[in-house]
Formats: structure tokens, sequence, C-alpha cells
């Protein structure tokens, strides 16, 4: 039973997690996207490339795939593919393949923010103020936002009726300033739910949650939702789990949804042989440099994180010789914790051929993407890196 993961960009553990359930079932994982060098391709079975969904040749192109490769699930990661793959749910069910997609129907509720808000408001949940089109608010400030869209873009807060927006595209509600949640529940192909999981956002960015907190509320999320969640997994406490670390915590999830979903009649035959071989040999060669790969969650710019690491490292009579910062440095700018990062970084047992990996900088054309550290760290405290670009640009 081979599974199909759309867009599949850098969803390694994703990727892993259907890949240790398919296998015991005798199957494979395809990981698609419209890219060849993204980091999940290489974890799955096998790589497919695709046209965007948004692309006319898109169903045509999954279609094939399907029939090609003997997929019998497709499983969508990224809103904005769920329209196209719900259109072609049903032809891909004529040949065989479940899409875990919702019907048209509720996809369009789901995409609606003023149908959502009618349509939860129905089923007797509480929700915000919500104003019709050109009513206006008795009080201020109120929370306006596009009716379509996501990434959190155009949202904004509102506080005087002189700027309030007359767009029907528009929705507009009163300010919530209680704590908000994200519960992702994991459902049969019948509707009924198996597992959830709370998540309380304690950090938003472009409309996603960049920092969450896991709270067991399974009593809740029962009482809002008006149904049971199937005992056996209830609610799950990720929080409590202890040393439970992430790729077992993703497989749990990817394993179930595979035993949950998937009607016993798209069972395959006997497994493969070669490729099991292989993966059982690149499992081994990421057992063997699993302990070199420590995380460590933390404030750049605080007092803790960073020359905590530096003093591990000097204690072990070391020195570090690159630091992948990512894009980590566009946030302190943003937050104004820039400098007390580069200060922290200061601290750090390094040398004169230390380098920060910056992939961005890479994307921009703009330096080699490395640069090293101690001349950096000199620029800073010379007034040389005003911004983040100057950092790009390894000024």
């Amino acid at each position: 039973m081979n599974v199909l993961i759309l867009s599949a960009a850098a969803k390694v553990l994703l990727v892993r997690a259907f890949a240790e359930a398919a296998h015991r079932r005798g199957g494979q994982v395809i990981a698609a996207d419209v890219a060849p060098d993204n980091a999940a391709l290489f974890e799955a079975d096998r790589a497919l490339l695709l046209p965007r969904s948004d692309s006319p040749e898109f169903g045509e192109a999954l279609i094939k795939a399907c029939a090609a490769h003997s997929i019998r699930v497709v499983v969508p990661t990224r809103d904005a593919e769920l329209a196209a793959l719900t259109a072609a749910k049903a032809e891909l069910a004529e040949i065989g393949v479940a899409a875990l997609v919702p019907s048209v129907k509720a996809l369009g509720i789901c995409q609606d923010k003023r149908r959502f808000v009618h349509f939860c408001a129905d089923q007797g949940m509480a929700t915000p103020r919500t104003y019709a089109p050109g009513e206006t608010p008795e009080t201020f400030p109120v929370f306006v936002r596009p009716v379509r869209g996501a990434g959190g873009k155009g949202a904004r807060l509102v506080t005087d009726a002189k700027d309030l927006p007359l767009s029907e595209d528009l929705l507009v509600q009163a300010v919530e300033t209680a704590p908000e949640y994200t519960v992702d529940v994991l459902m049969d192909l019948a509707g009924r739910p198996l597992q959830a999981v709370a998540r309380r956002r304690l950090m938003v960015r472009d409309g996603e949650a960049v920092k969450s907190q896991i709270e067991a509320a399974r009593a809740a999320i029962e009482q809002e939702l008006g149904w049971k969640v199937a005992p056996s997994t209830a609610i799950t406490n990720l929080a409590s789990q202890g040393d439970a670390g992430p790729l077992r915590r993703v497989a749990r999830l990817g394993g179930r949804l595979l035993e949950a979903v998937v009607p016993e009649a798209l069972e395959d035959g006997p497994p493969p042989g070669e490729w099991r071989q292989n993966r059982r040999a690149r499992s081994y060669s990421d057992h063997l440099v699993s302990d070199l790969l420590v995380a460590v969650s933390g404030d750049f710019g605080g007092p803790k994180a960073l020359r905590a690491i530096g003093q591990y490292v000097r204690d072990h009579s070391s020195t570090i010789t690159a630091f992948y910062v990512s894009n980590v440095e566009q946030y302190l700018f943003q937050d104004g914790k820039q400098f007390a990062f580069y200060e922290n970084v200061g601290t750090l047992p390094v040398t004169d051929r230390s380098v920060f990996i910056r992939p961005y900088a890479l994307r921009r054309g703009t330096s080699p993407g490395l640069c090293g550290i101690t001349a950096f760290l000199k620029n800073v405290k010379d007034g040389r890196v005003p911004t983040y670009n100057d950092s790009m640009d390894c000024q």
C-alpha cells in the first residue's frame, strides 16, 4: 500500500512517520514537490516532481502518478492544494485512491471566514461578535481581516470608526484577548475523531504559530466540538511524554493515521525487498550520528542559551567552526535583539576560520552564504551592520 505525500518540502519527520507505518503494511512512501532539491524527497522511498497545485496540468499529472506508482492514499500538506485535490477526489476514487481531503461543501465553509463563523454559531459554538458588511461596531478596537486568505495577510487592528474599511471582502469582529489555541484533529474516512492535540499559540508570525505549548484539553475539546474522541488514544498530551522525541511522537500519529483511515481492501502484496534493505542501512547510518545533533531551545538574544553552549564547548577543549543561523537574524532585528545576539556570539570559542552559514544570503545572491564570525563581529562593533540586509551582505 503506497502513500503519496504532496508538497513534501522539508517535512522530513512526516515522511519518516508515514514510511514507518507504510513499510509495516508492505508499502512505500512517495514524496512529491515542484523542485528536486527539497530535503524530504531524499527521505522517501521514491521522489516525484509534480506541477504546482494551481496549474491546469496538476489534476491530470496527479492521477497519472497515482496509477503509475500504485498509490492508494494521497496526503496533502498545504491549504493551497486542497481545492485542486478536492476537485480530483472523485476521479481518484475511481482508480482506488483515497484523497485525505474534505468535501467541496466543507472546504468552501472553511475557506470563507464569514461562512465559517456562521457555521460555528449554527452548531452552538461561542464565536466573537461579528459585524455584517456595512454595520458600524458599537465599540472599538475591532479586528479586521480578509474573508478569504491565509498567513495573516491583511489582518489588522482598527481603533477608530473613521479608519474602518467598507469592503464586503473583509470580516470585522470584536477583539478577543483570551488565549488562542489550535486543535489538530485526526479523523477516519467516515469523519469519526480518533485523536486530537491542543496547542496554545504563544508566538505567531504571518498567521503561523512559530511557538506553541501542547496542553491536555480533552474535556474542553469534547464539550466545545460536541463529540467524543476515541478513548484508546484520546487527547495526546505531548508535554507529558518525557523522553519521547519528536520523531517518535510524529511516528505514532502517522502510524495511527494509516491504520485508521485505510480500509483493508487497499492492502497490497508482499513487501518489496531491495528498497527495504536500503532503508535499514539508512536508518543505521542515522543512528550513528543521532547523538552528534543536540537541539537547544532558547532565546538567542537572551543571557543563557548561547553562552551555555559556548561554555560546554570550552569545557570540552573545543571550538565552534560553523554557526548555521538560518534566518533567525531577521527576527532578532525585528525584535531589536540583534546586538544582544551578537554579544552572545562574541562569547563563543571561535577561531579566525569560524563562519556563519546563512542559506538565505545564497538565495539573495548577495554573498556566498559563508561569513567569517570574527571579522563580522568587528564590523558590528564598528557600526557597519545597522540592518538585517547588511548582515546578509556580510558587511
